[in-house]
């Protein structure tokens, strides 16, 4: 549960931190339009831009790899449907959702039986 959050916490800081920074990149042309090409506002286009595309890597990295996992296990814990045919379906070389669809099989049974 602790992975889970602090994977979904990775991907909205990142997420965050993308668009922060593009805002500062933003505003760094805006200096450089408005008052002229100077060290300070090239300096913070520079740094917005390379942020901004690295969270953006970051944000991008987390999802591609984590959100089948995050919805798989919403799926199997809220909705208890963690039925053999989705087992089947999905990606069963990911380590991570072997871990959590054993993990919720396991907390199921000793919950209705």
């Amino acid at each position: 549960m602790v992975f889970v959050f602090g994977v979904v916490c990775l991907m909205l800081f990142g997420g965050f931190c993308f668009w922060g920074f593009c805002w500062l990149m933003f505003v760094g042309f805006l200096l450089v339009f408005c008052g002229g090409v100077c060290l300070v506002s090239v300096f913070v286009v520079l740094v917005g831009f390379v942020f901004s595309i690295g969270f953006l890597c970051i944000f991008l990295l987390f999802y591609v790899v984590f959100i089948d996992d995050l919805l798989i296990w919403l799926q199997c814990t809220v909705f208890l449907d963690c039925s053999a045919n989705d087992l089947n379906s999905t990606d069963m070389f990911s380590p991570i959702y072997r871990f959590l669809v054993e993990h919720v099989h396991r907390e199921a049974n000793m919950l209705c039986f």
